[in-house]
């Protein structure tokens, strides 16, 4: 068993310093994948010249959650062609489309599907315009199979509405049992940007609203919301500035903001949390080269010692599992799947060639991004296994 030790790059909101196991990537035993999973689908048939499947989820039944693309061909005569692939549930080869997206927004040209959610309620799922001065827009949507989509909200329009733009590259939305959540790019009244995390709850019907400022990537717990904090530090070209997490904290009805976890004074100031994601009691983020599993409740925490210029990348909290990849500086695979038991703290690993460094879950089921053969990225396929008891 690995003894606790001190960490020098983070202490708990309360100031105390953070005692966690420290783990190498390469202490993990590796597991036979016929010991960990099943083979449930794949839609690697779905990848074509003419169309294929991005996958960006799973349903509680093991479908992939994910857009049908065709390619996108619009004309000079008319920029204003909303011709975009359909997002739906794929599995043993057969597509179910949800409802169209398509005239809900008016005017936008090409959309491609940027994130996906399978909730309690049906989906979530966010739409971005591929082109141009408008990639970074966002449109967020509801539906399912045999239902009418509906537009949830969107990011203002530049012309319109000026400094109260809310837009983002990628919105990617956490929902608890009332209201979605996502992170987006915010311009304040004295022209200066930040994160914000918006609020939306479908059941009232509401504008969305910030749910916290200068914030961003939120997570859903047991407890409440978990967020990363954002401070402004001095960007390197004159007069930018850049947003850095130093923080994480939760945000509940019935009571302030807590700090959960800080980093060190003295680390650089670019040094910050990336990569927040949560469930139940558990926190995952990376901070410095430590990737960093959480139990709140306890106070538990194993820190997983990166090697150097890499990263942790599509990570999950899958039942009694911390799921997560790494990849180097150019975002290469390095060929393992890593698991980490909740329960006992035993760290495995399971080996996979062309990993895309996507890992998605629910329920029974789990699913990784696989790339496939040709120079294609489009070719890029998900595998769909079942968790053995």
């Amino acid at each position: 068993m690995t003894q606790p030790q001190t960490l020098s790059e983070v202490q708990w909101g309360s100031g105390k310093e953070v005692s966690a196991r420290v783990v190498e990537l390469g202490a993990a035993t590796e597991v036979a994948f016929e010991d960990q999973f099943t083979v449930q689908d794949s839609t690697d048939n779905w990848q074509k010249h003419s169309n294929f499947l991005s996958g960006l989820g799973l349903s509680s039944q093991g479908e992939v959650l994910g857009e049908l693309s065709q390619q996108m061909r619009p004309t000079q005569a008319d920029t204003k062609l909303s011709d975009h692939g359909e997002i739906g549930l794929a599995k043993n080869g057969e597509f179910t489309a949800f409802g169209s997206t398509r005239k809900l927004v008016e005017g936008d040209g090409n959309r491609t599907v940027t994130s996906a959610l399978s909730t309690d309620d049906g989906y979530l799922w966010v739409e971005s315009p591929n082109y141009g001065s408008a990639s970074r827009t966002w449109r967020l949507f509801t539906g399912g199979p045999g239902n009418q989509s509906k537009l949830l909200a969107k990011s203002k329009n530049d012309d319109e509405f000026g400094n109260d733009e809310w837009n983002v590259e990628v919105a990617v939305p956490v929902a608890d049992d009332k209201s979605v959540y996502w992170s987006t790019l915010t311009t304040k009244a004295n022209g200066s940007t930040s994160s914000s995390v918006l609020q939306h709850s479908p059941s009232e019907d509401d504008k969305s609203k910030i749910f916290a400022d200068d914030a961003t990537s939120p997570a859903v717990l047991d407890q409440g919301i978990a967020v990363l904090d954002l401070v402004t530090e001095n960007g390197t070209e004159k007069n930018s500035e850049k947003h850095v997490a130093k923080s994480i904290s939760l945000h509940t009805k019935q009571a302030d903001p807590e700090v959960l976890l800080t980093g060190s004074s003295l680390l650089d100031d670019t040094v910050a949390f990336t990569g927040l994601v949560g469930q139940g009691e558990t926190l995952m983020a990376q901070l410095a080269d430590k990737f960093l599993v959480t139990n709140l409740q306890n106070k538990d925490v194993t820190a997983v010692a990166l090697p150097a210029d890499s990263r942790a990348v599509g990570y999950a909290i899958c039942g009694q599992h911390a799921a997560w990849q790494v990849v180097d500086s150019g975002g290469a695979s390095d060929g393992w799947q890593y698991l980490l038991d909740l329960e006992t703290n035993e760290l495995s690993k399971v080996a996979k060639e062309g990993l895309t460094g996507t890992a998605f879950c629910n329920g029974d089921y789990f699913a990784w991004g696989v790339r496939g053969t040709g120079y294609s990225t489009n070719d890029a396929y998900v595998e769909v296994m079942k968790w053995k008891k």
